[in-house]
């Protein structure tokens, strides 16, 4: 049987679906173009969203591991203690060196009295009726600072703790390095708040360019 030769009007339509469908893929590949525009950078966000979570949720527990165990006693000026730190911190890049990703910083705040002042024998009180620093320890990174004051690292003895200073030489009742501004409470006389802060960089979410891009940080009070 001889095949249909197809006549000069068919052809023409033929011709005609022809075109239309291959204007047709370029219209659907400039449309995926568009839409993708939008939809990576979305994509990207989205990922960084969940693995910043992890890290925030990692961040947070560290953070209260820490200060739990310094309200509780825990000397962490003692090395052999600060290794439990590291050890639980260690899958966010902390150190015991100060080339790690990461630091857990421990403080203990109290308010200034004029009790204090004069148990001290200190008759010019600088600090009067301030929330001071009187113990810091840094574990991991000290390059990252404290949101809550950082103490001059002359006034810290080998066990974090911070004196009360003479009027000729500073301590808590006197320099102004200790003094807590943004602790946003007023204490007791003789109540001690333990202040545990962490701080881990995330360098695995910075280059997504997500919203906590350059680390995640956590704070908890006892």
């Amino acid at each position: 049987m001889m095949k249909r030769i197809p006549n000069r009007m068919e052809k023409a339509v033929m011709d005609s679906e022809k075109r239309k469908r291959e204007n047709q893929r370029g219209n659907a590949i400039l449309e995926f173009a568009m839409v993708s525009i939008v939809l990576f950078p979305l994509l990207l966000g989205v990922v960084s969203l969940g693995v910043n979570l992890g890290h925030t949720t990692q961040t947070i527990q560290i953070c209260r591991d820490a200060g739990h165990m310094y309200a509780k006693g825990v000397d962490f000026s003692q090395s052999g203690n600060q290794q439990v730190i590291v050890d639980i911190a260690s899958p966010m890049g902390i150190t015991s060196a100060t080339a790690g990703t990461g630091v857990v910083i421990l403080s203990q705040i109290m308010q200034v009295y004029q009790d204090e002042c004069t148990a001290a024998g200190v008759t010019s009180c600088s600090n009067l009726g301030s929330n001071v620093v009187i113990n810091r320890i840094v574990i991991g990174n000290s390059t990252y600072t404290s949101h809550y004051a950082t103490p001059n690292p002359s006034l810290i003895d080998s066990s974090g703790n911070i004196g009360t200073g003479t009027n000729t030489t500073n301590g808590y009742l006197n320099d102004s390095s200790v003094v807590v501004a943004n602790l946003g409470t007023t204490l007791s006389e003789g109540q001690i708040v333990y202040l545990s802060e962490a701080y881990f960089s995330t360098p695995d979410v910075s280059y997504l360019g997500g919203p906590a891009s350059g680390g995640v940080y956590a704070t908890t009070f006892f």
